[in-house]
């Protein structure tokens, strides 16, 4: 899934956290409106811009840099608005996590690994399945461990192991371990095709960031990382 952004210096509220507060739109907020609960479990804080579609109501919370901040075992009750279509990003190699609060009744969203990775998850607060009965959590807690589980199912295939250490998005040993992944879109297909389809990272890695390339398997794996459930209620965790 990808948005038009338009990143501005628009005031915003800055949260600063001690333990746990609210941030966005201020209140009061009424029972159905969308909440993003963020919970920064990794061990520094994390800051976060938030990016809106360039069509969102009047409502929605607007862009910003630097909207949120997070400290170490902190949470923040992010207030979007009501209406609000786009995405909360770490200010550091990270997932980039889209939410689409355009339907009151339903949230579409995914986690967009395209750009970058990091360890963090995205999902219903309330740990309830997809609208198509699937489990509701996106991302990854830790993205080495699910890239070593993809890694030694091609144990038996040397040379692509070696071609995709030679990219320089994979580090690691042909035969063993990886001590280091990461992505954005410059990555190469066969990298995009590692992720998305051997590892299987529950993110969209989509093949759209290779230029000139047709639609395929692995852009309709990433398609169906788009998820949708029938509540406003959402949740972003930070590990490590």
């Amino acid at each position: 899934m990808q948005y038009s952004y338009v990143f501005s210096a628009l005031a915003c509220f800055i949260a600063t956290i001690s333990a746990q507060s609210d941030a966005g739109v201020p209140g009061p907020w009424g029972p159905n409106d969308p909440l993003i609960t963020i919970i920064n479990t990794a061990k520094d804080t994390r800051t976060y811009d938030v990016g809106t579609n360039s069509n969102v109501s009047a409502t929605a919370f607007k862009t910003c840099s630097k909207c949120i901040t997070v400290h170490a075992g902190a949470t923040v009750k992010f207030h979007p608005g009501v209406g609000f279509i786009g995405a909360i990003t770490a200010q550091a190699p990270a997932t980039r996590h889209e939410l689409d609060f355009g339907d009151p009744a339903v949230t579409w969203y995914d986690d967009d690994m395209e750009y970058s990775m990091s360890d963090s998850t995205l999902g219903p607060s309330n740990n309830m399945k997809t609208r198509d009965g699937r489990p509701g959590l996106l991302g990854e807690q830790d993205c080495l461990a699910k890239a070593n589980a993809g890694w030694k199912t091609i144990n038996n295939n040397p040379a692509t192991q070696k071609a995709l250490l030679a990219s320089g998005y994979i580090t690691g040993t042909i035969g063993g371990p990886l001590t280091a992944v990461k992505m954005d879109k410059q990555a190469p297909l066969p990298v995009v095709v590692f992720f998305q389809l051997t590892a299987q990272f529950n993110a969209y890695i989509g093949a759209g960031s290779v230029p000139n390339l047709p639609p395929d398997v692995t852009t309709a794996a990433a398609d169906k990382q788009t998820h949708s459930v029938a509540t406003g209620q959402m949740t972003i965790t930070e590990y490590q």
